[in-house]
């Protein structure tokens, strides 16, 4: 979704190859994910008449503008008409055009069609050539220069209160704006004033006080999900400190008889010291993340060897709740360009994820696997899995989706993840569903690919 809302503010300039500018496809993809953050100044640029889209995209713009309250839809409609009867006049042009304008070379311009167009002839690098005016455009761009104009109408044919444009356009009328007296048009203008100046300071103060509204809301959001951090941390802080405590104090009273029974102490401290430093790794990675300081040394590296490191860091906590562990490596896999420390810490959360939110299953799954041009790491349990309409939610900072109720975390695992896996080319995938488990797929690049 950021990188959706940093491709729709690019504007128009920037197109593909059927001159479609990117900006509305992401402008699509933000209206399809619920389209919270589709604004009227994102649709803006592409609204001025100047800018010249083709059929597609204004088909596109108007299927955007229709979803929003305040976007001139009608508009978009009018220029999608226009481009369409323009298409029909060019498949035309042979029979609107009189027996020999072309070669006549005279200066004179006919009207067509119901939604009129002025047609005219001339030379364009020494070539004849067609021109046609809409004549709605026309108007409204003299109407425009000049408001006491509004009423200015053009016609095919006469009719009252309509007078012959002249014979430079054979067959055209205009129909004339009433004309008011001079103290009458000082009324209006002023009567016009206050309407716009009473209608501006009312937009503008509804527009003040829904941005207002809508930053304390977020701030209010913001300082909510602070707090349930600090929270988490502190009790995911708490238990580890907790039994290491208890373990070295038992050691130092010289508690255990018997040096088996010391080793399963010092290892149980161990242990837990690894589970500390791994969770204030990922609160400082989160805070070099944020502030933009955090960079990865990327080197061709065997992936299958990071993935058995990190399946060996998490080899006691697994033991110690009961859960079954299976790898799956792929043979003669490509080498993969990766940070091994960032891609174990990545590893390491999806796992202990996969851990907190297994419920009665203690069946887990590590899949490593070629794809194409990628190499895939599959991480799979068979626990409460996650509601569909937080699958996306879940990779923000702080996030924790509605069914963790009951589960320490402090939000910030899969947002890292996330982060690592842009950083190295790569991408993070979910599948899941309620009660049927989850599977998320980390992708990479390959050198070979």
């Amino acid at each position: 979704l950021e990188i959706y809302r940093s491709v729709a503010a690019l504007g128009p300039d920037l197109r593909d190859d059927q001159q479609i500018p990117l900006a509305l496809y992401a402008m699509e993809r933000l209206s399809a994910a619920g389209g919270n953050d589709l604004a009227r100044a994102m649709l803006e640029p592409h609204l001025q008449a100047s800018v010249e889209l083709p059929p597609t995209a204004l088909h596109l713009l108007e299927g955007l503008a229709s979803g929003m309250e305040d976007a001139p839809s009608e508009s978009v409609a009018r220029r999608l008409r226009r481009i369409e009867r323009g298409t029909q006049l060019a498949r035309n042009i042979n029979a609107v055009l009189p027996p020999g304008m072309l070669e006549e070379r005279v200066d004179r311009w006919i009207p067509y069609g119901d939604w009129l167009w002025l047609v005219g002839t001339t030379t364009i690098g020494g070539e004849e050539a067609v021109v046609a005016f809409a004549a709605e455009s026309l108007v409204q761009s003299m109407v425009r220069e000049d408001p006491f104009l509004d009423g200015l109408a053009l016609t095919h044919g006469w009719e009252d209160g309509v007078v012959p444009a002249g014979t430079a356009f054979p067959g055209l009328g205009l129909r004339l704006p009433p004309l008011p007296s001079a103290p009458d048009q000082t009324a209006v203008a002023r009567r016009n004033f206050l309407f716009a100046a009473l209608a501006f300071v009312v937009l503008s103060s509804l527009i003040a006080a829904g941005l207002l509204l809508r930053d304390v809301r977020r701030e209010t959001e913001l300082a909510q999900l602070r707090s349930q951090f600090v929270a988490s941390v502190s009790h995911e802080l708490k238990t580890p400190l907790s039994a290491i405590r208890m373990f070295a104090e038992s050691l130092q009273m010289k508690r255990p008889s018997s040096s088996t029974q010391r080793d399963e102490y010092l290892e149980v401290i161990v242990n837990e010291s690894e589970r500390l430093s791994r969770l204030l790794d990922n609160v400082l990675e989160f805070s070099k993340i944020e502030r933009g300081e955090r960079h990865y040394r990327l080197e061709p590296r065997d992936l299958a060897e990071v993935v058995r490191a990190a399946m060996h860091a998490a080899a006691y906590p697994l033991q110690q709740k009961g859960f079954d562990l299976a790898l799956h490596l792929e043979d003669d896999l490509p080498p993969v360009r990766l940070d091994e420390d960032a891609l174990e810490q990545a590893l390491l959360n999806l796992l202990t994820n996969a851990m907190k939110y297994s419920g009665e299953s203690r069946d887990l799954q590590v899949r490593v696997e070629r794809a194409g041009d990628h190499v895939t790491v599959r991480v799979i349990d068979h626990g409460i899995g996650v509601p569909p309409q937080e699958k996306e939610k879940i990779f923000e900072k702080f996030y924790r989706a509605t069914n963790s109720e009951g589960v320490t975390g402090a939000g910030l695992g899969l947002a890292i993840v996330a982060h690592i896996a842009r950083s190295h080319g790569g991408s993070l995938h979910l599948e899941s569903s309620p009660d049927g488990g989850s599977e998320f797929t980390l992708a990479f690049p390959s050198e070979a690919g």
